[in-house]
Protein backbone atom coordinates (compact mmCIF):
# COMPACT_ATOMS: atom_id res chain seq x y z
CA UNK A 1 0.00 0.00 0.00
CA UNK A 2 1.56 3.34 -1.04
CA UNK A 3 1.50 5.51 1.60
CA UNK A 4 -1.32 8.26 0.28
CA UNK A 5 1.05 11.05 1.94
CA UNK A 6 4.15 10.74 0.14
CA UNK A 7 1.72 10.50 -2.90
CA UNK A 8 0.56 13.39 -2.73
CA UNK A 9 3.72 15.40 -2.20
CA UNK A 10 4.94 13.40 -5.77
CA UNK A 11 2.04 14.71 -7.42
CA UNK A 12 2.98 18.29 -5.76
CA UNK A 13 6.13 17.98 -7.74
CA UNK A 14 8.85 16.91 -4.46
CA UNK A 15 11.58 15.13 -5.99
CA UNK A 16 12.81 13.06 -3.29
CA UNK A 17 9.35 11.85 -3.12
CA UNK A 18 9.38 10.99 -6.74
CA UNK A 19 12.12 9.58 -6.59
CA UNK A 20 11.27 7.26 -3.52
CA UNK A 21 7.90 6.02 -5.17
CA UNK A 22 9.83 5.17 -8.61
CA UNK A 23 12.12 3.20 -5.82
CA UNK A 24 9.22 1.92 -4.22
CA UNK A 25 7.51 0.05 -7.35
CA UNK A 26 10.89 -0.79 -8.82
CA UNK A 27 11.31 -3.01 -5.43
CA UNK A 28 7.90 -4.51 -5.75
CA UNK A 29 8.69 -5.74 -8.51
CA UNK A 30 11.97 -7.13 -7.64
CA UNK A 31 10.24 -8.67 -5.01
CA UNK A 32 7.51 -10.32 -7.33
CA UNK A 33 4.80 -8.54 -6.35
CA UNK A 34 1.58 -8.89 -8.39
CA UNK A 35 1.07 -6.36 -11.65
CA UNK A 36 4.99 -6.51 -12.38
CA UNK A 37 4.67 -4.92 -15.46
CA UNK A 38 2.56 -2.15 -14.53
CA UNK A 39 4.95 -1.45 -11.36
CA UNK A 40 7.73 -0.93 -13.59
CA UNK A 41 5.99 1.45 -15.68
CA UNK A 42 5.38 3.47 -12.85
CA UNK A 43 8.79 2.96 -11.20
CA UNK A 44 10.38 4.37 -14.68
CA UNK A 45 7.08 6.81 -14.46
CA UNK A 46 8.30 8.81 -11.40
CA UNK A 47 11.89 7.99 -11.60
CA UNK A 48 11.86 9.97 -14.84
CA UNK A 49 9.47 13.10 -12.76
CA UNK A 50 12.41 13.56 -11.09
CA UNK A 51 14.92 13.09 -13.88
CA UNK A 52 13.23 15.72 -15.54
CA UNK A 53 13.53 18.48 -12.60
CA UNK A 54 17.44 17.30 -12.68
CA UNK A 55 17.72 15.02 -9.89
CA UNK A 56 21.31 13.09 -10.50
CA UNK A 57 20.01 10.06 -8.40
CA UNK A 58 16.84 9.95 -9.82
CA UNK A 59 18.80 9.97 -13.60
CA UNK A 60 20.97 7.33 -12.80
CA UNK A 61 18.01 4.98 -11.29
CA UNK A 62 16.01 5.67 -14.40
CA UNK A 63 19.86 5.19 -16.28
CA UNK A 64 19.67 1.91 -14.22
CA UNK A 65 15.90 0.91 -14.57
CA UNK A 66 15.86 1.04 -18.62
CA UNK A 67 19.87 -1.16 -18.30
CA UNK A 68 19.04 -3.54 -15.80
CA UNK A 69 15.51 -3.82 -14.35
CA UNK A 70 12.82 -3.91 -17.62
CA UNK A 71 12.46 -7.16 -19.69
CA UNK A 72 13.89 -6.11 -22.36
CA UNK A 73 17.01 -3.27 -21.74
CA UNK A 74 17.02 -0.06 -23.60
CA UNK A 75 20.37 0.62 -23.51
CA UNK A 76 20.17 3.87 -25.75
CA UNK A 77 17.54 5.04 -22.99
CA UNK A 78 20.04 3.75 -19.77
CA UNK A 79 22.91 6.01 -21.91
CA UNK A 80 21.19 8.76 -22.13
CA UNK A 81 20.06 9.24 -18.20
CA UNK A 82 23.41 7.81 -17.20
CA UNK A 83 25.12 10.57 -19.56
CA UNK A 84 22.64 13.46 -17.33
CA UNK A 85 23.75 11.92 -14.06
CA UNK A 86 27.59 11.76 -15.09
CA UNK A 87 27.67 15.21 -16.30
CA UNK A 88 26.44 16.38 -12.55
CA UNK A 89 29.01 13.99 -10.78
CA UNK A 90 27.25 11.23 -10.28
CA UNK A 91 29.98 8.39 -9.82
CA UNK A 92 27.74 5.60 -10.19
CA UNK A 93 26.56 7.23 -13.51
CA UNK A 94 30.26 8.13 -14.82
CA UNK A 95 31.72 4.53 -13.67
CA UNK A 96 28.12 2.89 -15.49
CA UNK A 97 28.63 5.01 -18.85
CA UNK A 98 32.26 4.14 -18.72
CA UNK A 99 31.00 0.29 -19.16
CA UNK A 100 28.76 1.31 -22.17
CA UNK A 101 31.51 2.77 -24.33
CA UNK A 102 33.47 0.05 -22.76
CA UNK A 103 31.19 -2.37 -23.80
CA UNK A 104 29.45 -1.18 -26.89
CA UNK A 105 26.18 -1.03 -25.03
CA UNK A 106 23.53 1.61 -26.49
CA UNK A 107 26.90 3.64 -27.66
CA UNK A 108 29.71 3.21 -30.17
CA UNK A 109 32.48 1.33 -28.67
CA UNK A 110 35.11 4.20 -27.86
CA UNK A 111 37.57 4.04 -25.34
CA UNK A 112 38.66 7.34 -24.95
CA UNK A 113 35.16 8.14 -23.86
CA UNK A 114 35.48 4.59 -21.67
CA UNK A 115 38.88 6.20 -19.85
CA UNK A 116 37.73 9.92 -19.92
CA UNK A 117 34.29 8.52 -17.46
CA UNK A 118 36.36 5.78 -15.64
CA UNK A 119 38.92 8.59 -14.62
CA UNK A 120 35.75 10.72 -13.45
CA UNK A 121 34.77 8.20 -11.10
CA UNK A 122 37.87 7.47 -10.31
CA UNK A 123 38.69 10.75 -8.23
CA UNK A 124 35.97 10.43 -6.47
CA UNK A 125 37.22 7.06 -4.96
CA UNK A 126 35.08 4.79 -6.85
CA UNK A 127 37.24 1.72 -6.67
CA UNK A 128 36.09 -0.43 -9.76
CA UNK A 129 36.90 2.70 -11.95
CA UNK A 130 39.90 3.27 -10.55
CA UNK A 131 40.23 -0.61 -11.65
CA UNK A 132 39.20 -0.25 -15.06
CA UNK A 133 41.51 3.08 -15.38
CA UNK A 134 44.77 1.50 -14.38
CA UNK A 135 43.93 -1.32 -16.94
CA UNK A 136 43.59 1.43 -19.56
CA UNK A 137 46.89 2.96 -18.48
CA UNK A 138 48.90 -0.38 -18.25
CA UNK A 139 47.53 -1.02 -21.59
CA UNK A 140 47.46 2.07 -23.61
CA UNK A 141 43.23 1.33 -24.04
CA UNK A 142 41.76 4.96 -24.80
CA UNK A 143 45.01 6.33 -23.43
CA UNK A 144 48.76 6.97 -24.00
CA UNK A 145 50.10 3.89 -22.26
CA UNK A 146 51.56 5.38 -18.46
CA UNK A 147 52.92 2.37 -16.47
CA UNK A 148 53.36 4.76 -13.48
CA UNK A 149 49.82 6.22 -13.42
CA UNK A 150 48.23 2.29 -14.04
CA UNK A 151 50.41 1.27 -10.75
CA UNK A 152 49.08 4.57 -9.10
CA UNK A 153 44.97 3.88 -10.17
CA UNK A 154 45.98 0.04 -9.29
CA UNK A 155 47.34 0.95 -5.99
CA UNK A 156 44.57 3.37 -4.88
CA UNK A 157 41.54 0.20 -6.01
CA UNK A 158 44.06 -2.53 -3.93
CA UNK A 159 44.38 -0.35 -0.83
CA UNK A 160 40.34 -0.20 -0.78
CA UNK A 161 39.18 -2.71 1.85
CA UNK A 162 36.05 -2.61 1.05
CA UNK A 163 36.46 -3.07 -3.14
CA UNK A 164 35.95 -6.59 -3.87
CA UNK A 165 37.83 -6.87 -6.50
CA UNK A 166 40.61 -5.77 -4.23
CA UNK A 167 43.08 -9.17 -4.82
CA UNK A 168 42.52 -8.47 -8.47
CA UNK A 169 43.75 -5.60 -8.31
CA UNK A 170 46.83 -6.38 -5.85
CA UNK A 171 47.71 -9.40 -8.51
CA UNK A 172 47.96 -6.90 -11.61
CA UNK A 173 49.77 -4.15 -9.22
CA UNK A 174 52.40 -7.34 -8.77
CA UNK A 175 52.64 -7.90 -12.45
CA UNK A 176 52.68 -4.55 -13.34
CA UNK A 177 55.69 -3.76 -10.63
CA UNK A 178 57.18 -7.12 -12.45
CA UNK A 179 56.89 -7.23 -15.62
CA UNK A 180 56.46 -3.54 -16.44
CA UNK A 181 57.86 -1.53 -14.17
CA UNK A 182 60.86 -4.45 -13.25
CA UNK A 183 60.59 -3.61 -9.31
CA UNK A 184 60.74 -6.80 -7.84
CA UNK A 185 60.48 -5.89 -4.55
CA UNK A 186 57.32 -3.92 -5.09
CA UNK A 187 55.87 -6.98 -6.83
CA UNK A 188 56.65 -9.31 -4.01
CA UNK A 189 54.73 -7.21 -1.98
CA UNK A 190 51.54 -7.19 -3.63
CA UNK A 191 51.91 -11.06 -4.87
CA UNK A 192 52.23 -12.01 -1.01
CA UNK A 193 48.97 -9.26 -0.15
CA UNK A 194 47.10 -11.33 -2.84
CA UNK A 195 48.65 -14.83 -2.05
CA UNK A 196 47.12 -14.48 1.23
CA UNK A 197 43.97 -13.54 0.08
CA UNK A 198 44.31 -17.04 -1.79
CA UNK A 199 44.55 -15.87 -5.50
CA UNK A 200 45.67 -18.80 -7.19
CA UNK A 201 48.13 -16.65 -9.97
CA UNK A 202 49.76 -14.94 -7.11
CA UNK A 203 50.98 -18.03 -5.46
CA UNK A 204 52.91 -19.00 -8.71
CA UNK A 205 54.43 -15.36 -9.57
CA UNK A 206 55.30 -14.64 -5.80
CA UNK A 207 57.37 -18.49 -5.84
CA UNK A 208 58.92 -17.38 -8.82
CA UNK A 209 60.51 -14.62 -7.28
CA UNK A 210 61.57 -16.69 -4.30
CA UNK A 211 63.31 -19.08 -7.10
CA UNK A 212 65.18 -16.19 -9.10
CA UNK A 213 65.89 -13.92 -5.77
CA UNK A 214 64.15 -11.04 -7.47
CA UNK A 215 63.22 -8.77 -4.86
CA UNK A 216 63.37 -11.39 -2.23
CA UNK A 217 66.09 -13.18 -1.02
CA UNK A 218 66.22 -16.08 -2.63
CA UNK A 219 64.50 -19.15 -0.70
CA UNK A 220 63.62 -22.28 -2.54
CA UNK A 221 61.63 -23.61 -0.04
CA UNK A 222 59.57 -20.85 0.03
CA UNK A 223 59.67 -20.76 -3.59
CA UNK A 224 58.28 -24.69 -3.56
CA UNK A 225 55.66 -23.91 -0.12
CA UNK A 226 54.17 -21.98 -2.89
CA UNK A 227 54.19 -23.84 -6.06
CA UNK A 228 52.55 -26.39 -3.88
CA UNK A 229 49.51 -24.12 -2.72
CA UNK A 230 49.35 -23.35 -6.66
CA UNK A 231 49.44 -26.98 -7.71
CA UNK A 232 46.67 -28.14 -4.94
CA UNK A 233 44.38 -25.58 -7.22
CA UNK A 234 45.53 -27.67 -10.34
CA UNK A 235 48.09 -25.26 -11.51
CA UNK A 236 49.43 -27.04 -14.37
CA UNK A 237 52.49 -24.75 -14.18
CA UNK A 238 53.34 -25.10 -10.91
CA UNK A 239 53.06 -28.90 -11.26
CA UNK A 240 55.76 -28.47 -13.57
CA UNK A 241 58.17 -26.03 -10.80
CA UNK A 242 56.96 -29.07 -8.37
CA UNK A 243 58.37 -31.68 -10.36
CA UNK A 244 61.82 -30.03 -11.20
CA UNK A 245 62.49 -28.83 -7.95
CA UNK A 246 62.35 -32.72 -6.96
CA UNK A 247 64.20 -34.19 -9.38
CA UNK A 248 67.06 -31.52 -9.18
CA UNK A 249 66.52 -31.29 -4.89
CA UNK A 250 66.19 -27.82 -4.85
CA UNK A 251 63.96 -26.69 -1.74
CA UNK A 252 63.17 -30.36 -0.80
CA UNK A 253 64.96 -33.49 -0.72
CA UNK A 254 65.85 -35.26 -4.48
CA UNK A 255 62.73 -37.37 -4.74
CA UNK A 256 62.59 -38.60 -8.46
CA UNK A 257 59.83 -40.91 -7.79
CA UNK A 258 58.07 -38.06 -6.41
CA UNK A 259 59.56 -36.10 -9.51
CA UNK A 260 57.72 -38.17 -11.63
CA UNK A 261 54.30 -38.06 -9.92
CA UNK A 262 54.07 -33.69 -10.53
CA UNK A 263 55.23 -33.95 -14.05
CA UNK A 264 53.13 -36.84 -14.89
CA UNK A 265 50.03 -35.09 -13.68
CA UNK A 266 51.09 -32.07 -16.08
CA UNK A 267 51.48 -33.76 -18.92
CA UNK A 268 48.07 -34.97 -18.52
CA UNK A 269 46.97 -31.37 -18.22
CA UNK A 270 49.00 -29.73 -20.96
CA UNK A 271 48.71 -29.50 -24.78
CA UNK A 272 51.01 -29.26 -27.69
CA UNK A 273 54.72 -28.24 -26.75
CA UNK A 274 54.17 -27.59 -23.65
CA UNK A 275 52.75 -31.67 -22.92
CA UNK A 276 55.59 -32.79 -25.30
CA UNK A 277 58.09 -30.73 -22.89
CA UNK A 278 56.89 -31.69 -19.57
CA UNK A 279 56.82 -35.91 -21.07
CA UNK A 280 60.38 -35.57 -21.91
CA UNK A 281 61.25 -34.82 -18.01
CA UNK A 282 58.95 -37.69 -16.64
CA UNK A 283 60.92 -39.77 -19.23
CA UNK A 284 64.17 -38.20 -17.94
CA UNK A 285 63.24 -38.65 -14.28
CA UNK A 286 61.99 -42.30 -15.13
CA UNK A 287 65.93 -43.49 -16.23
CA UNK A 288 66.57 -42.49 -13.09
CA UNK A 289 63.90 -45.08 -11.00
CA UNK A 290 64.44 -48.30 -10.54
CA UNK A 291 61.54 -51.07 -11.58
CA UNK A 292 60.10 -51.06 -8.44
CA UNK A 293 59.65 -47.28 -7.69
CA UNK A 294 58.57 -46.72 -11.25
CA UNK A 295 55.94 -48.78 -10.53
CA UNK A 296 54.83 -47.25 -7.26
CA UNK A 297 54.95 -44.27 -8.43
CA UNK A 298 52.38 -45.11 -11.45
CA UNK A 299 50.58 -46.53 -8.78
CA UNK A 300 50.06 -43.24 -6.94
CA UNK A 301 49.26 -41.46 -10.13
CA UNK A 302 46.49 -43.20 -10.53
CA UNK A 303 45.39 -43.43 -6.87
CA UNK A 304 45.31 -39.53 -7.11
CA UNK A 305 43.48 -39.61 -10.42
CA UNK A 306 40.86 -41.60 -8.56
CA UNK A 307 40.45 -39.49 -5.53
CA UNK A 308 40.41 -36.30 -7.24
CA UNK A 309 37.47 -37.74 -9.83
CA UNK A 310 36.11 -38.93 -6.80
CA UNK A 311 35.70 -35.64 -5.13
CA UNK A 312 34.77 -33.69 -8.35
CA UNK A 313 31.74 -35.88 -8.59
CA UNK A 314 30.69 -35.86 -4.71
CA UNK A 315 31.07 -32.45 -5.70
CA UNK A 316 28.72 -31.92 -8.78
CA UNK A 317 25.83 -34.70 -6.46
CA UNK A 318 26.26 -31.81 -3.89
CA UNK A 319 25.57 -29.02 -6.31
CA UNK A 320 22.58 -30.79 -8.00
CA UNK A 321 20.85 -31.91 -4.89
CA UNK A 322 21.58 -28.23 -4.17
CA UNK A 323 19.62 -26.77 -7.36
CA UNK A 324 17.12 -29.43 -7.17
CA UNK A 325 16.16 -28.02 -3.74
CA UNK A 326 15.95 -24.51 -5.09
CA UNK A 327 13.08 -25.90 -7.85
CA UNK A 328 15.78 -25.73 -10.69
CA UNK A 329 16.82 -28.65 -13.33
CA UNK A 330 19.93 -29.82 -12.51
CA UNK A 331 22.55 -29.60 -15.36
CA UNK A 332 24.55 -32.53 -16.12
CA UNK A 333 27.93 -31.87 -16.45
CA UNK A 334 31.11 -33.84 -17.32
CA UNK A 335 33.52 -34.63 -13.88
CA UNK A 336 37.22 -33.55 -14.71
CA UNK A 337 39.70 -34.81 -12.28
CA UNK A 338 40.51 -31.77 -9.96
CA UNK A 339 43.84 -32.42 -7.73
CA UNK A 340 44.40 -33.44 -3.82
CA UNK A 341 47.65 -33.19 -2.21
CA UNK A 342 47.63 -34.18 1.50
Amino acid sequence: MIDRGLLNEAKAGDVVAQRCLGDIYERRKENGWKSTRHNSQKAAFWYQKAAEQGDSLAQFLLGLHYDWTTPEPDYEQAAIWYRKAAEQGDAQAQFRLADMYEEGSGLTVDFAQAAFWYRQAAKQGKPDAQHNLAFAYANGRGVRRNRAKAAYWYRKAAENPEYEQATDAQLQLGILYKNGLRNFAQAAVWFRKAAEENDLDAFVNLADLYADGLGVRRNCKQAVTWYRKAASLGNVYALVKLGDSYAEGKGVRKSYADAYFYLTLAALEMEGKERLIAERKAEIVVSNLAPAELSKAKQRVRRHLRGAKLVEQRRILKSQKRREQMGRIPVPRTAKAGYLFR
